[in-house]
């Protein structure tokens, strides 16, 4: 009879080791995970509002837009909208592929890590 008490505890207590360990695990990963977002905020909050209008319009035409697109649907004088394109460019965070006559603007393969 004790035997069986004893082998009960045991297996209680491997199941009872097994949940802590999960819960642990699943505790570093939500941390981790939690920290890859505050990574990726910290990336926009970098950029300038321009910028960061820019990269949230190209997010969320699946990360490519022709650069006239941009600025008719942003309001952006052409001028400005090349200076800012060309400093984005030069930072990594955009590609710019020129396409006949249009500039294809993408988000660079850092700046999709980062958002």
């Amino acid at each position: 009879m004790m035997e069986y008490v004893i082998s009960i505890a045991q297996i209680l207590l491997l199941v009872l080791a097994a949940s802590y360990s999960r819960s642990k695990v699943r505790r570093s990963i939500a941390a981790a995970v939690g920290n890859e977002r505050d990574d990726q905020r910290e990336g926009l909050n970098r950029l300038d509002p321009l910028e960061r209008e820019i990269v949230e319009y190209l997010m969320n035409n699946g990360g490519v837009a022709f650069q006239g697109e941009i600025g008719k649907a942003l309001g952006i004088p052409k001028s400005t909208l090349h200076r800012t394109i060309t400093r984005m460019a030069e930072q990594g965070i955009v590609t710019v592929r020129r396409q006949g006559r249009y500039n294809l603007i993408a988000l660079s393969e850092i700046a999709n890590r980062e958002e």
